[in-house]
């Protein structure tokens, strides 16, 4: 079914050692070892199909069925498999393929999605962490994560396009006092332009802002509400 169901049609792990493919049923038998070398980590495939929840092994032995008559009794070339969407999960550990592989199939097929989902948000994080070491941040107007970019000046001072950086020199303008006037290149403006400082809105939520805003009013991303910046 598709994969905003959050269930893996097709399950499948490969040991990272002699390659070998296990399904559930073999992971299960061999208690998480890889049944030719005993190999102990596997990349792990999930796939996804189309269709109405809980019908992804009733599908799959249908197609068979289907295909199979078509083929020997009539002649005909079975119908092409519908589209599917694979997922590609590696260094999956014998533990963890034994905790999916030894519940009920469906249940196995939830955990195996689970499973996939955790690794592909732990690698989404280690990226977003490195593009902050590397100055990457929210936009200072509407908070949408800022990548900076040679070809995009206005990313320089953490506007996520042209349409938020007019805002933010027409906010600099209306708010700050004439020395503070923020000029076109951040690193033009100093140390101070560089620094941020953290702002905390009464609803509860916490950010940052250039510190090239002390003394002026920002908008808080989670609710709207004008915060003064101040050390």
């Amino acid at each position: 079914m598709p994969l905003v169901n959050e269930f893996a049609d097709e399950v499948w792990f490969t040991c990272t050692g002699c390659k070998s493919k296990h399904s559930l049923r073999q992971m299960r038998k061999s208690r998480g070892l890889c049944r030719k070398c005993g190999g102990r980590v596997f990349d792990m495939r999930t796939e996804y199909w189309g269709g109405d929840a809980r019908d992804g092994m009733s599908r799959n032995i249908i197609d068979r069925l289907v295909g199979e008559f078509m083929f020997y009794k009539l002649g005909i070339a079975p119908i092409p498999k519908r589209k599917t969407t694979q997922e590609y999960t590696p260094n999956v550990t014998a533990e963890e393929a034994l905790h999916v592989a030894d519940m009920r199939t469906y249940d196995a097929k939830l955990a195996a999605f689970r499973l996939m989902n955790a690794r592909k948000q732990e690698q989404v994080e280690l990226h977003r962490q490195k593009l902050l070491a590397q100055g990457a941040g929210e936009c200072v107007i509407c908070g949408t994560f800022v990548v900076p970019a040679a070809e995009k000046p206005w990313t320089k001072e953490k506007c996520c396009s042209k349409s938020c950086f007019a805002k933010f020199k027409a906010e600099v303008s209306a708010g700050m006092p004439a020395a503070a006037q923020v000029p076109h290149d951040v690193a033009a403006a100093g140390p101070k332009a560089a620094r941020v400082v953290a702002v905390a809105c009464g609803c509860g939520n916490s950010f940052v802002v250039p510190a090239l805003f002390l003394g002026a009013q920002r908008a808080c991303p989670r609710c709207g509400q004008k915060v003064l910046v101040a050390e």
